[in-house]
C-alpha cells in the first residue's frame, strides 16, 4: 500500500459488521470509517444481475481493498443448471459448474476452471455468434426461446468465472491478459447487434452526402409498442435506450418518432400560405406486439445481458487497477466457507 500502511482488507460481510458496531456508516453512495472519514467502498446502485455478477468485485480506497464475498456469487451460479441450453454446449457448460463447485466447497481446483473456461469460450463465442446471425427477427416466434437464452447466460457465467479464476491465479499480470476483454467485446458487439434489430429493424445506407446512416422504418417495432401501447410502460424507455447504439436518450428516440411520423403543421412552418391544420399528430401504420411474444421477451432478457456485460467489463478494469499493488496486500479469495475463515480474520 502506500505510505507503507497496513492493508485493511474488508468484503461486504465485514462491511456489514462494521456497520452495525458503528465503525462504518453508509453516506450516499459510499461506506466511510467513522474514526477518519475515509471511503471503504463506493456503493454502485445497478439493476440486479440475471447471472448473479456484482455490480463491483474489488477496490482500493487509502489503506482499505474491498472484495465482493465470492462463496455465495459462485455457490449460485455453480448449482443454478441453466434449464436449456445448445447440445453442443450443455455438457461442457455442466463441466465448468462442477469444477467451480469444487473449488467453492473445497477451495483447489481454480487452476481447473480457468483451464476449461478458457477452453470452451471457442466454442461458446462460435456457436452464439452463428445463432444471431442466423436469427430473423421476424420468425422469433419460431425458435426455442428458452435454449438461445439459457446458452446467452452460459456464457456470461463463463466469462465472469475465467475473469475470477484468472484473478485469483494471476491477479499481478491479469493487466496483460488480452483474451477476456476481446471475447467480452465480441460478446458484447454480437449481442448488442441483434437487442437493437429486435427493438427496431434498421439498416444502414447512404445518405446525398455518402455518409452511412441508420435507416429506421419503425413499423412493427417495440418502441412503437412502448409509445403507443398501454401493456408497455413508458418509463422503461431510458434502460432500453441505454445500450440502443442509435439514441443517446430516450428524448432522442422520441423526437425522432415527432420528426418522421408527425402528420400537419402549424402556420408558417414548411413553404407557401398553407393553412394550418386543425389536427397534429404522430402516427405510425404497425401490428401489435404482445408482451408475452419471445420478441419482447428476448429483448428483455438481451437487455439484462447487456447489463451484465457491462459489468464484466468493469469489473476486469478494477482488477486492472490493481496492478500496482503488492500481491501480499489483494485478498486472493474471500469466502464464508470455514476453509477461509483465516482469510476473514486477517481482514
Amino acid at each position: 500500500m502506500s505510505d507503507n500502511k497496513t492493508a485493511l482488507k474488508v468484503s461486504d460481510k465485514s462491511i456489514e459488521e462494521g456497520i452495525a458496531q458503528g465503525n462504518f456508516k453508509e453516506d450516499g453512495t459510499l461506506i466511510r470509517d467513522v474514526s477518519n472519514g475515509q471511503i471503504v467502498k463506493v456503493l454502485k446502485k445497478k439493476e440486479e444481475s440475471l447471472n448473479y455478477i456484482p455490480s463491483t468485485f474489488v477496490q482500493v480506497h487509502h489503506n482499505y481493498i474491498y472484495q465482493a464475498d465470492l462463496s455465495p456469487i459462485l455457490e449460485a451460479i455453480s448449482h443454478e443448471r441453466e434449464s436449456s441450453l445448445y447440445n453442443e454446449l450443455e455438457e461442457q457448460y455442466n463441466l465448468v459448474l462442477d469444477y467451480l463447485d469444487s473449488f467453492n466447497t473445497y477451495n483447489t481446483g481454480i487452476e481447473k476452471v480457468h483451464q476449461i473456461c478458457l477452453e470452451i469460450s471457442v466454442s461458446f463465442d462460435n456457436k452464439i455468434r452463428r445463432e444471431i446471425e442466423a436469427l430473423n427477427i421476424d420468425e422469433l416466434e419460431k425458435i426455442d426461446s428458452e435454449r438461445f437464452v439459457g446458452s446467452l447466460n452460459a456464457y456470461v457465467k463463463i466469462l465472469f468465472s475465467y475473469i475470477v479464476s484468472t484473478y485469483i491465479l494471476h491477479r499481478d499480470k491479469f493487466s496483460k491478459d488480452k483474451v477476456i476483454i476481446s471475447k467480452i467485446l465480441s460478446f458484447e458487439g454480437a449481442v448488442r447487434s441483434l437487442y437493437e434489430q429486435v427493438l427496431a429493424k434498421s439498416t444502414k445506407e447512404k445518405n446525398k452526402d455518402g455518409e452511412l446512416i441508420n435507416i429506421i422504418p419503425m413499423e412493427e417495432s417495440l418502441y412503437s409498442m412502448y409509445l403507443f401501447n398501454d401493456d408497455y410502460d413508458l418509463h422503461d424507455l431510458d434502460r432500453l435506450v441505454s445500450y440502443d447504439s442509435r439514441f443517446s436518450t430516450s428524448l432522442q428516440l422520441i423526437n425522432f418518432f415527432k420528426k418522421h411520423f408527425k402528420s400537419g403543421r402549424f402556420q408558417g412552418e414548411g413553404y407557401g400560405y398553407r393553412e394550418c391544420d386543425e389536427e397534429l399528430k404522430i402516427s405510425i401504420k404497425t401490428k401489435e406486439i404482445s408482451k408475452e411474444s419471445n420478441r419482447n421477451k428476448i429483448a428483455v432478457v438481451l437487455l439484462r445481458i447487456l447489463e451484465d456485460i457491462e459489468k464484466l467489463k468493469e469489473i476486469r478494469e478494477e482488477v486492472v487497477s490493481l496492478k500496482n499493488l503488492p500481491n501480499e496486500d489483494v485478498l486472493q479469495y474471500y469466502s464464508v466457507t470455514p476453509a477461509n475463515k483465516k482469510n476473514q480474520s486477517d481482514a
